[in-house]
């Protein structure tokens, strides 16, 4: 399994796709990084809260909501 995911990172190699996503679901690659993701957001939410309210902060707290919603 190593050495496939290995060989589709260095090669860019599409054609085991579906095994290679099988491997990072069985090992919960997914649901990790989703959580990781989430303390990055929540963390870069947690330090605009020091701003002043404006249309920029607030863009800034819907992108770190979109990012996580985005599925591709």
């Amino acid at each position: 399994e190593r050495e496939l995911l290995v060989n589709a990172i260095e090669n860019a190699d599409n054609s085991d796709i579906e095994h290679v996503v099988h491997i990072l679901q069985t090992v919960k690659a997914f649901d990790y990084t989703r959580s990781k993701a989430q303390e990055s957001a929540d963390l870069a939410k947690q330090s605009l809260s020091n701003l002043q309210d404006s249309d920029y902060k607030e863009a800034l707290i819907l992108l770190c909501d979109l990012s996580l919603q985005r599925k591709s």
